[in-house]
């Protein structure tokens, strides 16, 4: 079954156009055109730490000379492995060079110890270059939103209403998350987004079909009408507005803006009038000592998608109960966040297969995939190996606990890799409003299935990922990574994709619910689950999967597997 791209309506091909060349966040650009670097120099002051293991005072160290400085050595705990040194609640492990140019005179630190094998690369922090710049995955940043007059209503209302869905809590108007809420949920606090949104509409100085029209290239960057608001709004703003302050990782960069526009969108040409993430390749002029650099640029009306489907008759989500939805901003923010889409955008190119619509960063709804929480660092995987001691793990329910379990053929440095993730996939936490994975929608096999046995919503969901990075782009090869080397839609080799354990039967409510059902979890109890003689998957070499495992037991709250490898 070939997969189905995020929206289904009658304007599915203009939107499969759109989204290869907007709304997927294309990492590959991140380094091309960024003009000058910034130089970075070592304060001249003394730099004290207090370390700490489990929250006691391990070591402090003063150190009167920065360029001296390092770590003390590595504390010990019984049956855990030291990962490194990391602020308070984050997994984020730090190198000697993140600290010394830190204008701080004294830090607390804290020991990282981990059950597995932790990967410190990741997206927002060690990942490979193309990832530079990206909103931080991490701690508080600032972001600004700002409300873009472009001809259409403007009212109070309207401004409440964005308010809500970028800073409210959950359930409370939103019927789901805010965007703020969603992500401190997703990542377990790790990220707090701290949204501000401006209090009046901002109207750029032309007309808005100057700004449909405007493309602008030339021998040092491309700037299209949504990027040239973007930078009348900071130039407009320059004596109003500290930008230093959104630049919360100290690169140099303004982390991300979202504008919101006041027009509905434009289902027969997505060019302009739709949603999306991306950057602003103009570094011809700093605010506050900060280059402009990602933003996302999306319609007012996306938080009512359920008057927008009432009124052009479209079925543009799963969901439709919502008066303020926020679906649309989570999902964009993700791009902002460094994540791609895992939708087919090319029907006619790539490979069968995928995530099948059920995550955020597909078809909008539930949770973040495993794979996107490892890629922010978020998630410790426990990491299986054919060699381990231990091959027999318990986990909880991955939206619930953030556990998963990771298993690779060889011994692996890094999550730029081939692997499988594995999770306890249930419908609570930030999956019970979407539900991406539920029952079958066809009530001929509800019936016949209530009759035979007992329905469950949870199982054992298992992705096959392939992360590898290539440092060649648009038939040029750079001296650092610039983009994965496979996606989800025009590739032979997907990125992503579900190793569906009933694969006849998983996609009977594909067409109407848009997502596949039960039958694509793993949920035979006490029974070997081979997967080393399944034809349907192979490894990227097409050689056959090298483990298989049995589920000791299996609940919605927890799960015990053991490997057979």
């Amino acid at each position: 079954m070939k997969r189905y791209i995020k929206y289904l309506s009658i304007f599915m091909l203009v939107f499969s156009i759109f989204v290869l060349t907007s709304c997927t966040y294309i990492n590959s650009l991140m380094r091309i055109a960024e003009g000058s670097s910034q130089t970075k120099k070592v304060p001249n002051t003394e730099l004290s730490v207090n370390y700490y293991v489990d929250d006691v005072l391990y070591k402090n160290e003063t150190t009167k000379d920065r360029n001296t400085f390092n770590f003390p050595e590595n504390p010990k705990k019984e049956g855990y492995n030291f990962g490194g040194w990391t602020y308070k609640d984050s997994y984020q492990t730090l190198e000697i060079s993140d600290l010394i140019y830190k204008e701080d005179t004294s830090l607390n630190l804290y020991a990282y110890f981990s059950k597995g094998t932790h990967f410190k690369d990741n997206l927002s922090y060690n990942g490979p270059y193309f990832n530079k710049h990206n909103l931080p995955s991490f701690g508080s940043p600032k972001v600004l939103v700002v409300p873009v007059d472009l001809g259409g209503n403007k009212t109070d209302e309207m401004l409440e209403k964005i308010e809500v869905a970028f800073t409210g809590k959950s359930d409370t108007k939103t019927g789901f998350e805010s965007v703020s809420s969603y992500y401190s949920k997703s990542s377990f606090g790790k990220l707090n987004l701290q949204f501000e949104v401006l209090k009046d509409w901002f109207k750029p100085a032309k007309e808005p079909s100057y700004y449909e029209k405007y493309d602008l290239k030339n021998d040092k960057y491309y700037e299209t009408g949504s990027g040239l608001i973007y930078n009348e709004f900071l130039y407009s703003y320059k004596d109003k507005i500290d930008f230093s302050q959104y630049d919360y990782d100290k690169d140099g960069y303004i982390d991300s803006v979202w504008m919101i526009y006041n027009v509905e969108p434009n289902f027969s040409d997505t060019t302009f009038y739709w949603a999306y993430v991306t950057f602003s390749q103009n570094t011809s002029r700093k605010y506050n000592g900060c280059y402009p650099r990602n933003y996302a640029f999306a319609s007012y009306y996306f938080i009512e998608e359920k008057a927008l489907e009432q009124k052009y008759g479209k079925k543009l989500e799963v969901y439709d109960t919502l008066d303020l939805d926020a679906h649309t901003y989570i999902h964009e923010t993700g791009h902002l966040l460094g994540l791609n889409d895992y939708y087919d955008s090319d029907s006619t190119k790539g490979k069968e297969g995928g995530i099948y619509s059920a995550g955020m960063m597909d078809a909008n709804q539930g949770d973040l995939n495993t794979i996107d929480k490892l890629l922010l660092g978020w998630v410790d995987p426990y990491v299986v190996y054919p060699d381990s001691d231990n091959l027999t793990y318990t986990i909880g329910s991955f939206t619930d606990t953030n556990d998963v379990i990771l298993i690779a053929k060889n011994k692996i440095a890094s999550i730029y890799n081939e692997y499988f993730l594995m999770e306890l996939y249930t419908n609570t936490g930030l999956n019970e409003k979407d539900k991406p994975i539920e029952y079958p929608s066809n009530n001929v096999y509800v019936m016949e299935q209530k009759l035979s046995h007992t329905y469950y919503d949870y199982g054992i969901r298992l992705l096959h990922i392939n992360a590898a990075t290539t440092t060649e782009y648009e038939g040029k090869t750079y001296n650092m990574p610039m983009t994965f080397l496979y996606n989800n839609s025009t590739t032979r080799t997907l990125f992503a994709d579900t190793v569906v354990a009933g694969y006849n039967r998983a996609f009977e409510s594909f067409n109407t619910k848009k997502c596949i059902n039960n039958y694509a979890l793993f949920r035979q109890p006490r029974e070997v689950i081979y997967l080393t003689a399944n034809e349907r998957y192979k490894m990227t070499n097409n050689s056959d999967i090298f483990f298989n495992f049995q589920i000791d037991s299996l609940s919605s709250t927890s799960a015990t597997i053991t490997f057979i490898m």
